[in-house]
């Protein structure tokens, strides 16, 4: 019998073959007219004629990568006021600071974001303060009414990374050795380690790499968003030898499941159109990635469909990488548009909508840091069925159906099992995002991380 790590060995290679294959064939080479030449030339001048005018004014971060310190200010006032808290912010030494640089420039906020969003504005309900990491400094707008100014970082302050922002860490860095030199700690959340665990099918991976030495090991803790993230984590270490901050603890907490944004909006027509039809639909939810294994579950509906079963498909996600090859699948299926559905822009509001009315999630997954998309089902009453991987049976633990990993043909069967019964809510423990930043302060506040320090796991 195949053990898991060979299937998943098996799926990777499936998906960057898969992939080799929708990049082989380059398109014929076309001769180019000197009029079309001339357009170019003309467009490059007029993108450097641009990038010269816009750094001139102190528009350069537009284009550059670089930030207008104004531009942050008037990022984290308007931050604040779309989301207005009257909580008393706690005397020097015993603030918790909320670092929201990557959201306050992030126009779609999904994932990461997502969460990270949550955990800014259920702590800001507890006094924590949202600050930009900006030129060595933690900045805030401490005084109502006042411009954000550089934090003066008193004994006891803790900084609370929560948005992996992997493409500053010498800024982020600095700010961490500003709140060590003045007697203040910082505590970094780890959704996961994929880029270090399957490079072959993630993006960015030596972003995330140097993000990973130069941050999380240099934290005072790490707080992963589930055990099984902590387990990878001591076990990467284990293995790997990194150097890491000395006496840094280590702990877990897992997710909210309400969503506090798009309360007061309508979802789409689309959305509507699913969920008030008479064909039973399943539900996926996540980000379109090889990881999530949504090319097994179009193999399940494909062969559902084959034997005759009357069930949609919805996908609700972006496009992310390497998913050209599932992305010409979806839109070229026979059933598009008619039992499998692709919503690529979604909302909240249309989430709420899918989750109350789907049969059931199906997350094929073959690796998750927590699998939000469960814990929010859950909290909808939507029974999931799921691949067996250690992260879903920590969070559903015998309230969903699993499949082994990989195995469309296993799913199927899962699929057919949920038609033929009725649609039951799973007793999945579930917890307000109010509650889980709650316990995630505690945790901190108390120094009472599950692991203790990192090095006596080791």
């Amino acid at each position: 019998m195949r053990s898991e790590n060979d299937r998943l060995k098996d799926y990777i290679s499936v998906v960057i073959h898969a992939e080799d294959r929708e990049h082989v064939v380059a398109p014929p080479r076309q001769t180019t007219h000197p009029l079309e030449t001339a357009k170019r030339f003309l467009a490059q001048k007029a993108k450097e004629f641009y990038w010269t005018a816009t750094r001139l004014v102190g528009l350069g971060y537009l284009h550059d990568g670089s930030t207008n310190l104004r531009v942050w200010r008037r990022a984290l006032q308007k931050f604040l006021a779309a989301h207005p808290s009257s909580a008393a912010t706690p005397a020097p030494g015993r603030r918790f600071f909320i670092d929201v640089t990557q959201l306050l420039l992030t126009e779609r906020i999904t994932g990461i974001q997502r969460v990270a969003l949550e955990v800014c504005l259920s702590a800001m309900r507890q006094g924590g303060v949202p600050v930009f990491l900006h030129d060595g400094h933690a900045w805030a707008c401490l005084i109502a009414g006042q411009p954000p100014r550089p934090v003066e970082i008193a004994p006891g302050d803790k900084l609370i990374l929560a948005g992996a922002w992997w493409a500053a860490p010498a800024q982020t860095a600095a700010v961490i050795e500003a709140f060590s030199q003045k007697g203040g700690s910082t505590v970094t959340i780890l959704f996961d380690l994929f880029p270090l665990l399957y490079r072959e099918i993630c993006s960015n991976v030596e972003n995330f790499v140097v993000w990973f030495d130069r941050i999380v090991l240099a934290s005072d803790a790490v707080v992963c968003i589930s055990q099984a993230v902590a387990d990878e984590l001591i076990e990467l270490m284990s293995q790997q030898k990194r150097p890491f901050k000395p006496g840094l603890r280590l702990g877990w907490q897992g997710l909210g499941a309400d969503f506090s944004s798009g309360a007061d909006e309508q979802p789409s027509q689309q959305a509507l159109s699913i969920s008030e039809g008479k064909t039973p639909f399943f539900l996926g939810v996540s980000t379109l990635e090889p990881r999530k294994g949504y090319a097994i579950a179009l193999d399940a509906f494909d062969k559902l469909w084959r034997e005759g079963a009357d069930a949609s498909y919805v996908i609700v996600g972006r496009e992310g990488w390497l998913v050209s090859a599932l992305k010409r699948r979806i839109l070229s299926h026979p059933e598009y548009g008619r039992r499998l559905f692709w919503l690529d822009n979604a909302g909240d509001a249309d989430l709420r909508q899918l989750y109350s009315s789907a049969h059931a999630l199906v997350f094929a997954s073959i690796a998750e840091g927590y699998g939000l998309a469960l814990a929010e089902a859950a909290h909808y009453g939507l029974p999931a069925i799921v691949s067996d991987i250690p992260v879903f049976r920590e969070i559903a633990g015998d309230s969903a159906a699993y499949f082994q990993l990989g195995d469309a043909d296993m799913l199927a069967l899962r699929l057919r099992e949920a038609l033929a019964a009725p649609k039951t809510a799973p007793a999945i423990p579930i917890v307000s995002w109010r509650e889980a930043t709650e316990n995630l302060l505690a945790m901190i506040e108390s120094d009472a991380y599950q692991y203790g320090q990192l090095s006596a796991r080791l």
